[in-house]
């Protein structure tokens, strides 16, 4: 079942995030290669650049970060030396409309992966939010991943393939060169450090610009207009439908709003948008927890609540998973904003369709 996304927020804000499966567990994700971090886990926690559900494991010297719960794992942008936070998304959360014999827009090219297979693909695109669709190659076993999901245009506008021959480089102006080729991707730089960067590989017989992106082949062909591609295939991400809660004044999780509560379906999901600092999300275990925020003669019991997100937690957003029917609570309990500020509402789930 596709599961469509509920917002509690007006702008969505995108960062970049990739997570491969760990082989001993497929409930364990780990953020992959980069994210790794050389210092020893008791150091990364203490030091809070992750939060939420995250498991530390120490391999070869190294921390590697990861999620057990829903991908509820975050981490600050420091890990990588990255200049986003690293929040994944779980793949049971999205799905893909299938595109075979098709390319994806090649100007919003942002990664690629040599020798990967179509499920490793698919999960690097579902495991990242800056990732909208992917290219596979059946023939060369390649993965590039794109930030839009737009089609290419026809004749290849603003794309242009530079075939290495005699010497030098001919120019083909709006043109692609074989996608069924690529050996290689580097993201924002100019022609001169693409042709550059081509010029070192001995296997690169040719280059593409276009979008901000340069793309390395280790074949001439350049082709100038839409047509279908055997092996290849552009699947997009299905994109959730944006349902705002969250007043225009704001367009986040902050103080002085009236917050109202959120009707949502089963496997439907409430993002909420935290760009505002100074605040924790917690979860009221039940009803009666929730209904006694006002009663300045309770202190805070807790026993009664978790805590989601913590006040500093350096993230862009926090995502609420809703699998089955009922009411849960959340809210607000820093400095008793929930009580004081409005900062609480309910999500009451029920079966159906939108």
């Amino acid at each position: 079942m596709l599961m469509n996304t509920v917002y509690l927020v007006i702008f969505l804000h995108i960062c970049f995030s990739v997570v491969s499966s760990d082989a001993g567990n497929s409930e364990r994700l780990y953020l992959s290669g980069q994210w790794e971090k050389d210092e020893t886990c008791e150091k990364v926690e203490e030091d809070e650049v992750c939060s939420g559900s995250c498991t530390f494991t120490t391999k070869k010297l190294k921390c590697n970060i990861g999620s057990i719960n829903e991908c509820d794992c975050s981490c600050a942008s420091q890990i990588g030396g990255g200049a986003s936070t690293i929040f994944p998304e779980c793949s049971s959360k999205a799905d893909f409309s299938r595109g075979k014999k098709k390319i994806c827009n090649p100007l919003s090219v942002n990664d690629y992966k040599p020798s990967c297979s179509k499920k490793r693909c698919a999960d690097r695109c579902l495991l990242s939010t800056n990732c909208v669709s992917y290219q596979f190659s059946k023939n060369s076993k390649t993965c590039l991943l794109y930030n839009g999901i737009e089609e290419p245009d026809k004749s290849y506008k603003g794309t242009d393939c530079y075939k290495f021959k005699n010497s030098s480089f001919k120019k083909y102006k709006n043109r692609i060169c074989d996608p069924d080729a690529v050996i290689g991707f580097f993201a924002n730089i100019e022609k001169k450090e693409c042709k550059r960067n081509c010029v070192a590989s001995s296997s690169c017989k040719a280059f593409q610009i276009g979008g901000g992106g340069c793309l390395l082949f280790d074949k001439r062909n350049a082709i100038k207009e839409e047509r279908e591609f055997d092996g290849l295939s552009c699947d997009k991400k299905v994109l959730p439908v944006m349902y705002h809660v969250t007043p225009w004044s704001t367009k986040s999780w902050s103080t002085n709003e009236k917050y109202e509560d959120v009707n949502t379906l089963v496997n439907e999901i409430v993002r909420i948008d935290l760009m505002t600092p100074g605040h924790n999300l917690v979860e009221y275990h039940d009803e009666d927890t929730y209904n006694k925020i006002d009663d300045t003669n309770l202190p805070l019991n807790l026993e009664n609540i978790t805590e989601l997100v913590v006040k500093r937690n350096m993230l862009p957003y926090y995502d609420i998973s809703l699998d089955k029917k009922g009411v849960r609570y959340f809210g607000c309990t820093y400095n008793r904003h929930d009580r004081h500020h409005g900062m609480r509402f309910k999500i009451i789930t029920t079966d159906g369709e939108r």
